[in-house]
């Protein structure tokens, strides 16, 4: 964004944009490349943001400027920092705990739809990846009951499984049992560390209480 001038430094245009600038010189011959230096000469200026300034987020908002200033030879668009009202602050209190929400069953799913290596024994590891758009979940749901049912019928056969490197493994029922259940064990830890994170939203009084909820989520251990 650019800001137009007189010879005394009073604002002209603002905000003004170098389509404007053609425009109004469609007749002059101009440089290929306006740089800041030509435009400089024809009182023509880049605006910059300041830096925000630090404030309370909770009880306060910024407010950019409507019109820039100049700081040093440059032309800066500052903030105030201003008081939000009681009505504000409850409204974006409503609005942070929405947010958390989503955020916490971002997060869920994120824990739960990933790349795992599942330890069936002491010298077995499955790769697995169960990421959200992959068939891979209902798979193995599919395969465990192909093993409950072989055992139910006195099949001991092993089961072919291919993990997530595409590899072949021969699995016995019992072990893809265990990693069925090793996996719905994970999805179900995820979704009650969820749940007991949402529980405390309803009981943050403040938008301070909020922000001391702990988002994180643990590793599932299979014991």
């Amino acid at each position: 964004m650019f800001i137009k001038t007189d010879n005394q430094n009073n604002i002209v245009t603002y905000p003004y944009s170098l389509e404007q600038f053609k425009q109004e010189n469609n007749n002059t011959s101009l440089p290929r490349f306006l740089n800041n230096n030509f435009l400089g000469t024809k009182n023509v200026f880049p605006v910059y943001k300041d830096v925000k300034p630090e404030y309370n987020d909770i009880t306060n908002r910024l407010v950019q400027h409507s019109q820039p200033k100049k700081t040093e030879g440059t032309w800066l668009i500052g903030w105030n920092v201003v008081a939000k009202t009681e009505d504000q602050v409850t409204s974006d209190f409503n609005i942070e705990k929405n947010k958390l929400l989503q955020k916490i069953n971002e997060l869920r799913d994120a824990h739960i739809y990933q790349r795992y290596t599942v330890n069936i024994s002491e010298t077995v590891a499955i790769p697995v990846d169960i990421r959200k758009e992959k068939p891979d979940l209902s798979n193995i749901s599919n395969l465990v009951l192909a093993a409950i049912i072989k055992k139910t019928v006195g099949n001991t056969s092993e089961i072919i499984f291919r993990d997530a490197n595409n590899n072949d493994t021969l699995l016995a029922p019992d072990e893809v049992i265990l990693l069925g259940t090793i996996i719905s064990s994970m999805v179900t830890d995820a979704y009650k560390q969820s749940w007991n994170k949402k529980e405390l939203i309803p009981a943050a009084t403040d938008a301070y209480k909020l922000r001391e909820i702990d988002i994180t989520f643990t590793k599932y251990v299979h014991v």
